[in-house]
């Protein structure tokens, strides 16, 4: 093989998996051209199933929006080498851990984007694992420094000296009283020294009384006869003191040896009970600190754990009914945001004692983490009633005012329950934590107990949500468009742009079908604007020379405030006719903030017409509307559909139309659905017509395809 085939042929003799994508400029995200056979090992995708995929499809959903911001934001900061990691899953759904390289080629028409995936999750594994250890290994140290200095303030109080020799008898610790004692020296003695080159020092400090002229003989047999212990030895000082050394081994192999003024020996004993005694309560301490919450005093996980272990036992051997309530403040988030976490701390010290004071005593309670509680009952007549009445004394003492530090606050609960007549033990923290999700979302104080039907919603809830992110890396949500009609000409003079997901398997979806779940996942607005992109792109292109129609864009009010929406208005601006923004009456009239009305001036500046939609569903307000001064209103169709049969209905139009043209503000009517409904709105004087008379939504060509060259001398059907 030669240099340059070697060459030609490296991405499929490399070991890495290498996937080359193609964005065109008018792409969101690159699609797959080309995959090398490691490519194709690794996902397990056959290559002509990769080839045409959007290049986020192989991403796992949970973490895909975060990596691809961050390569979005890399990429827009000029960089073409990035180097990142990131989970992916393979076909099968086995998540796997890569490095990934990317390079960028830019070219004429777009760009290729070349990725080299690099499969780590086994060293990610072993990485996870390290750190774990580490993080047992600092708490390990960290509770024996608390320990350790706990022993250290105890033993520094025995006024006589104390030592402790390891098993080769090297120094491991010794107190206050030690050098200065028995070596007549105020630095203390190194950690470490041996036994031997101590007595040494010893036996010439000039101290002891047997050494005198025999120092090296003295230090000789003491050293032996520590190592062949225990000794209880009496030992005269030059200065007349008496002292007496006894040694005790510990079945680790450490020698503790205690030096004693003999003639204080009462005195002693009772120092060492103290000692003793502060030795114990710092394990004691230590134990307590492991298992407990630091705050509230409460029991942790893993003293939960410790406590559901014991009680499964009792499940095994006497049967009943373990019940797990998972417990969550309703409106802590709030004090804590807005009072500061020092009030929120307190507010929690005193729900812990509020709960404590409310359950039984052979029930455990915890602290499992934020705002919130567990609590884990045994149940020996096994019917699991004492675990709902105490959810409901827990939800109505919790509705009533907490004090904390002096104010009163209310913040509430909401109960998940799950006993093991359901769930397996293991299984309890998880499945009161679903039932919990879902009281949840049912309202504030509410009460809700585990059943499969839950766990089958919450992965219904899973998989919607994976639909959905599939869906939006597939570029599946798109826009359809509903003609706006000129009420005096009867010509084509808008399209509304309207969501829609052409669903691979249930074809196309309105939002009711998708919008509630988009709104959970937040990720309505990246629907949004893939519709906005896509309608614009295609737009403009259909209108290119010639009329262009207006186009209208919903947005919420979350986007309105993003810093994206002016990037969108700059797009607008290349669009050959005006783009409108429709929003919700609630936004311009009830939360018409200053930092609302300034973004809007700015989208005006930029060229967008502003229109207030759904007007009239029961936000009005004359002196706002005046304030923001929209360009246009568009009538809910609830107050056009009843105005042929209601004459009050018809009057409160036209109360809407004259107001309109009050202010200068052009109206238009939605669901004009009938020949009766366009005579009768042409009469009041609306000036704009939507609605399925003129064309249900659909794609652009079909939606567009009876409006773009009206024949002569003939109005359009419905204007007649």
């Amino acid at each position: 093989m030669t240099l340059d085939e070697l060459i030609s042929s490296f991405a499929s003799l490399t070991g890495d998996a290498i996937g080359i994508a193609f964005r065109g400029p008018g792409d969101v995200v690159g699609r797959m051209v080309w995959v090398n056979d490691a490519y194709v090992e690794l996902f397990e995708y056959p290559r002509d199933e990769v080839v045409g995929q959007l290049t986020g499809f192989k991403n796992d959903p949970e973490y895909v929006e975060g990596f691809l911001s961050t390569l979005k934001d890399r990429f827009e900061a000029g960089e073409n080498h990035i180097s990142s990691e990131t989970y992916c899953r393979t076909k099968s759904g086995k998540r796997i851990w890569t490095s990934v390289k990317l390079l960028t080629i830019p070219t004429e028409t777009g760009r290729f984007t070349a990725g080299l995936y690099r499969n780590l999750t086994a060293l990610k594994e072993r990485e996870v694992a390290a750190n774990e250890a580490l993080a047992e290994r600092d708490a390990a140290y960290l509770s024996s420094e608390i320990t350790h200095s706990r022993m250290m303030s105890a033993i520094n109080c025995i006024a006589d000296p104390m030592a402790i020799w390891d098993a080769d008898f090297k120094l491991v610790v010794c107190n206050a009283a030690f050098a200065p004692k028995l070596l007549n020296q105020t630095e203390p003695m190194p950690v470490g020294t041996s036994v031997d080159d101590f007595l040494e020092k010893a036996a010439n400090s000039g101290l002891f009384s047997d050494a005198i002229d025999c120092e090296a003989e003295w230090a000789k047999n003491a050293a032996e006869s520590l190592r062949a212990g225990p000794i209880q030895d009496i030992t005269r000082f030059t200065n007349g003191e008496v002292y007496k050394a006894v040694s005790y081994q510990s079945p680790n192999g450490d020698t503790l040896v205690m030096s004693t003024n003999i003639t204080e020996l009462e005195n002693e004993r009772l120092s060492r009970e103290s000692y003793a005694r502060q030795l114990e309560e710092a394990h004691q301490v230590s134990r307590h600190q492991a298992s407990h919450d630091e705050l509230t005093g409460l029991g942790n996980r893993r003293f939960l754990t410790g406590a559901l272990d014991r009680m499964n036992e009792r499940l095994r051997r006497h049967g009943g009914l373990i019940s797990a309530l998972h417990i969550d403040l309703d409106r802590f988030k709030q004090i804590n945001d807005t009072r500061g976490h020092d009030v929120g701390d307190h507010v929690l010290i005193a729900v812990a004692k509020l709960l404590s004071s409310i359950v039984a005593n052979g029930d455990v309670l915890a602290r499992t983490g934020g705002d919130e509680f567990v609590i884990i009952t045994y149940d020996a007549d096994g019917d699991g009633t004492y675990a709902h009445r105490l959810a409901l004394t827990i939800i109505e003492e919790l509705a009533r005012p907490i004090y904390a530090r002096g104010v009163e606050f209310r913040v509430g609960a909401s109960v998940g329950i799950a006993a093991t007549d359901v769930s397996a033990v293991p299984d309890l923290l998880t499945d009161s934590d679903i039932a919990l999700y879902k009281a949840k979302s049912l309202g504030r104080g509410c009460v809700r107990r585990f059943s499969t039907s839950d766990f089958d919603a919450m992965r219904e809830l899973k998989t919607l949500s994976d639909d959905i992110l599939r869906g939006l890396e597939a570029s599946e949500f798109v826009p359809f468009y509903q003609v706006q009609i000129d009420a005096a000409t009867g010509e084509m003079v808008g399209l509304e742009a309207l969501a829609r997901w052409l669903h691979p398997e249930h074809g196309v979806l309105a939002p009711d079908r998708f919008l509630e779940i988009a709104e959970h996942i937040a990720v309505v607005d990246r629907i949004d604007q893939m519709i906005f992109e896509k309608a614009l792109k295609e737009c403009s292109k259909e209108f290119s020379s010639g009329f262009a129609p207006s186009l209208s864009f919903n947005i919420s009010h979350k986007r309105l405030m993003s810093a994206e929406i002016l990037k969108a208005a700059e797009a607008a601006a290349k669009y050959p006719g005006k783009v409108a923004f429709e929003l919700l009456e609630s936004i311009f009239l009830d939360e018409a903030d200053d930092a609302s009305r300034l973004q809007l001036d700015a989208l005006r500046d930029a060229g967008i017409i502003l229109e207030v939609d759904d007007f009239g569903s029961g936000h009005a307000s004359i002196i706002a509307l005046e304030q923001i001064a929209p360009e246009r209103l568009k009538i809910d169709r609830r107050l056009i559909f009843p105005i042929t049969q209601s004459e009050r209905s018809a009057r409160m139009v036209r109360s809407i139309i004259d107001l309109g043209r009050a202010l200068d503000i052009e109206i238009t009517a939605e669901g004009v659905e009938t020949e009766s409904h366009v005579a009768l709105l042409t009469a009041l004087g609306c000036e704009r017509f939507q609605g399925y008379h003129f064309g249900k939504p659909n794609l652009l060509k079909e939606a567009i395809a009876d409006w773009l060259q009206p024949e002569p001398d003939v109005q359009r059907a419905g204007l007649r």
